[in-house]
This record gives structure tokens, sequence and C-alpha cells, in this order.
């Protein structure tokens, strides 16, 4: 009797604890077109430094940097971290230093990423 009990009772539980995350709201990502679009092109810049094409490159990076700049301020710190990992790709490109300019841009990438992941969980 005490074993069916016990079944019975973690069966109620378990009921209920399903039944409760099923109506636990869900947070929706939150749009973010200016830090998706800055990924476009820190990826197109990336791509045009392997070719050696740094007129192009550069091109995209300053696009990165405007639409970073113009996004909302609710990153954690991620947004303004991949500003500065875009002002160094961009030196780095005016000199010619591709594959330094690359490690800038991946760095950049991973910060966007980090602040539109911080911007939805927060």
């Amino acid at each position: 009797m005490k074993k069916i009990t016990v079944t019975f009772l973690s069966l109620i539980l378990t009921f209920l604890w399903i039944n409760s995350e099923a109506q636990t709201p869900r947070r929706h990502a939150k749009p973010q077109p200016n830090m998706h679009s800055a990924i476009h092109h820190l990826e197109r810049a990336k791509n045009m430094l392997n070719v050696k094409r740094f007129r192009t490159a550069r091109d995209h990076l300053k696009q990165a940097k405007h639409k970073l700049q113009s996004a909302a301020r609710n990153k954690g710190g991620h947004r303004v971290r991949a500003i500065s990992h875009v002002d160094r790709a961009l030196n780095n490109a005016r000199r010619g230093h591709s594959y330094k300019a690359i490690r800038q841009i991946n760095l950049a990438i991973n910060e966007v990423r980090a602040g539109i992941h911080y911007a939805n969980t927060h």
C-alpha cells in the first residue's frame, strides 16, 4: 500500500511540474536587426580579406561599425567591445595585415553574438 501511495504521489507531482512548466511564459528573442547586419558585414569583410581585397573589406568594416553604433545599448558591454575589435581590424586592414584583421573580426563577431544573447536573456 505504501509503495502505491508513493508512486501515486510522484505521478501527481510530475504532472503538476509539467503543467507549471507549460504555463511559464517564455522569453521571446528580441529583434536585433543592426546586430545581425553587423555580423553580415563582418563576415563579408573577412571574405574580402581572404582574397586580398582590402578596400572592399574596409568598406564592410565601416558599415559594420556604423550598424553597431546605431544598435540599442542594452548589450552588457559586448557591443562596445565589438566596436573596439572592429576599430582594430580597420587599422590592421589599412596596414595590409589580413591575418591580424581577420582575428579581430572573429573576436568582434563573437562579441556581437554574445551581445545578442545578453539582450535576449536580460
